[in-house]
């Protein structure tokens, strides 16, 4: 069953890997030509290249990655930001001769750490729940649309830190003798994994913390674990975690800080029951349906079926009874129950902390798919202790579970047809123009696309979304204002002979709020200086709908790599509204 699983989650991947939306934060873990930023000074302009200090480390002014390491000509970020490290990610930089930094070969070189995922589980559940909840463990892991859609991109920070914490729970439970604590040694191992997913994620600590209480509360073997094997346990994890402490001590823009107040101040703000709900249908939408985030930006509702969500909210109260039952030392599944404290204790956490909807709940992923499978195990007790057949029971659980499953990761069609500025066609689009059409330097102007002409082009690329941000936000609340920003570009016209400005001309509820101006922005400045806007080259959707363009300024002569065509009035631009 285990290789069945593997089989069908890397095909899957595979495909998906070739079709999801191309964004920011799933390229900007990995090692890259250093980013060079824009920033604009007394109405100057002036290029920062985060590399181009004397120090081999460097912060970053303001967007990720947040502080990196400057060698062989890359960035390799050290942290992605403030709470994730970029550590992870340099091993998949040995395979850079297979996939030079392309998006989708990156993906697809990726897979493996969702196939690793799955044979961890599988070890994992089979030591501590026998074969049959194991096997069915894998089996829904594997078309669980979180898994699935993000081992398909590159968010290794949302799933890497459970995975390791899986790590570091295997290595404890496969222990020579069960009756006896863990080694120091053994303690060690497991506590270098666990740092080393505090690394990754501060996130890890919601997860870890929840499965060690319950551990311990379970196993008094565990309970009698050595105070050598707990220091050697905590002398791991305090070193693997060092080089963010130091950088949040060290950080001269004091990030983590920032981190630490906004959610504190989140907290203050929702403690009512109300919030507490909207968390618990947010992570069973995201358990069922993680497709429903990505079809509504383009503004329509995302088509979710209440249906679907039933498994799931059957499989969290599952859990939530095996936990319960477990503090009042009751009969209970040790599996779900531990499931159970993870998915409770990581409610609370993002009810509190959080004010992003969707997908903060993707870290607890592998706890809701091992639950569902839990339950499945369940019915097939149930049924042979009351004289049926468990095999049939199970097969029709098991079908009834994943049906759905498969069917909400597909049903809504190709991403590529979206028309959002991070389609996946569109951007392949405009690494292929870059690469066939000489230009001037890439001036990218939005957050969510910072990062992407590199990856599918190889082209640097220089970033003016955070300078052109301070100075949007400034009037974000005056939608037709054009002027918004245009002292920013025009200092950046200025300073950058033959800027290349890769605009978004269909923005989300996932953009910044101010991004559906950019084009305006431009057209404004270009008349401040007596110039003209041209359109070098747009991009579409697999449906031929326009989302992305390439904008240039000029006097109004053709601009090298133009196309002989109209160019692409100001105010074209189009926001689609989020749902």
């Amino acid at each position: 069953m285990l290789v069945v699983a593997i089989g069908v989650f890397l095909a899957q991947g595979w495909y998906l890997a070739g079709t999801q939306v191309g964004y920011n934060e799933e390229v900007v873990g990995h090692a890259a030509p250093p980013a060079t930023e824009i920033v604009v000074e007394d109405h100057v302009a002036r290029a920062i290249n985060i590399c181009d200090g004397h120090s081999w480390i460097a912060f970053s002014r303001g967007g990720d990655p947040h502080l990196v390491l400057c060698a062989g000509g890359l960035a390799w970020p050290i942290l992605v930001n403030s709470y994730i490290g970029g550590v992870l990610y340099w091993p998949l930089q040995v395979l850079r001769p297979l996939h030079h930094g392309d998006l989708i070969a990156l993906r697809r070189t990726a897979l493996p750490i969702g196939a690793l995922a799955l044979l961890v589980l599988f070890l994992l559940v089979e030591r501590l729940g026998g074969a049959l909840c194991a096997a069915l463990t894998v089996l829904v892991t594997a078309v669980f649309p979180a898994v699935v859609i993000m081992h398909s991109v590159l968010s290794f920070f949302e799933l890497v830190p459970a995975l390791l914490i899986a790590c570091a729970a295997l290595v404890v439970a496969q222990r020579a003798d069960p009756g006896l604590p863990p080694t120091a040694r053994r303690a060690a191992v497991a506590g270098g994994l666990v740092g080393l997913a505090v690394f990754a994620s501060v996130k890890a600590v919601f997860i870890g913390a929840p499965l060690l209480a319950f551990a311990l509360f379970e196993s008094s073997v565990l309970r009698r674990t050595s105070a050598r094997a707990w220091f050697a346990a905590g002398l791991a994890a305090i070193l693997m975690t060092l080089p963010m402490t130091i950088a949040a001590v060290a950080d001269p823009y004091s990030g983590f800080g920032h981190q630490v107040g906004f959610h504190l101040a989140a907290a203050a703000s929702k403690l009512n029951p109300h919030a507490l709900a909207d968390a618990i249908v947010s992570a069973l939408i995201c358990a069922a349906d993680l497709g429903i985030y990505l079809a509504r930006a383009d503004g329509s509702d995302g088509n979710l079926w209440p249906a679907t969500l039933v498994l799931p909210a059957i499989a969290l109260a599952y859990s939530t009874a095996a936990f319960v039952r477990a503090l009042w030392r009751l009969p209970h599944d040790r599996i779900a129950g531990a499931c159970g404290a993870v998915q409770l204790f990581y409610l609370l956490f993002v009810w509190l902390a959080y004010t992003q909807e969707g997908g903060n709940y993707l870290a607890i992923c592998y706890a809701q798919s091992i639950s569902a499978a839990c339950v499945i195990a369940a019915v097939g007790r149930t049924v042979a202790k009351r004289g049926g057949n468990p095999i049939v029971a199970v097969a029709l659980a098991t079908a009834i579970t994943i049906a759905p499953l498969v069917a909400n990761t597909y049903r809504r069609g190709d991403p590529r047809n979206l028309a959002i500025s991070i389609n996946l066609e569109a951007e392949r689009a405009l690494g292929e123009h870059l690469q066939r059409t000489p230009g001037g330097p890439v001036v990218v102007t939005s957050s969510n696309l910072v990062g992407i002409p590199e990856a599918v082009s190889g082209h640097p690329e220089m970033r003016l979304d955070d300078t052109l941000g301070r100075a949007m936000s400034d009037c974000a609340e005056q939608p037709d204002d054009h002027e918004c920003g245009r002292d920013v570009a025009v200092a950046v016209i200025n300073a950058v002979p033959g800027a290349r400005f890769l605009v978004p001309l269909r923005t989300s509820h996932y953009d910044k709020s101010w991004e559906d101006r950019i084009s305006d922005t431009i057209a404004s400045a270009a008349r401040a200086l007596g110039a003209q806007v041209r359109e070098e080259a747009h991009f579409e959707t697999r449906q031929g709908v326009p989302v992305l363009a390439l904008l240039v300024v000029g006097d109004g002569s053709e601009s090298t790599g133009s196309k002989d065509r109209e160019a692409q009035q100001p105010g074209a631009n189009e926001k689609m509204d989020g749902g």
